[in-house]
């Protein structure tokens, strides 16, 4: 009898564990689905200020969410970064609004941890003024001595 009652009380710690686990493995992917859907969300935004702006936002200049870090790479380039709790490898993990658009970032499929997405936008080249061009100064004239005769 003592037996049975150890095995039920066993079987009682394996299913609150498996429990806890399952919940903290829920939690994970309701996570990461959030944080790809922020990413997703702020490149549009980082896509239309460029737009608008012809012009990559500064980090100052945008707001940027909680859990995704905004760096700019280049004139026309950009990384997207955020710490993901799960592997997410679906073919088609239907979270992303973004896919299949042009030079936009597709953060649903990721590994687990930090992870960084490159971002471009096609903008104009820069309009490069021609230097001014130097002021005629008056040609300099000899100074003539008389004798003084």
């Amino acid at each position: 009898m003592k037996r049975y009652y150890t095995f039920i009380g066993l079987l009682v710690i394996v299913a609150v564990v498996a429990t806890i686990v399952q919940s903290q493995m829920g939690k994970g992917v309701k996570g990461d689905q959030d944080l790809t859907q922020k990413i997703s969300d702020f490149d549009s935004t980082v896509q239309d200020y460029a737009l608008s702006h012809d012009v990559l936002p500064l980090a100052s200049q945008v707001s940027v969410p909680g859990r995704v870090t905004y760096t700019l790479t280049g004139r026309t380039t950009y990384k997207l970064c955020g710490t993901f709790l799960t592997v997410n490898n679906d073919p088609n993990p239907g979270t992303n609004v973004n896919v299949n658009v042009p030079d936009t970032i597709d953060a649903s499929h990721h590994g687990k941890g930090y992870q960084c997405f490159n971002g471009s936008v096609d903008l104009p080249d820069p309009v490069i003024q021609p230097a001014p061009k130097p002021s005629a100064s008056p040609t300099p004239h000899p100074i003539i001595r008389g004798s003084g005769a």
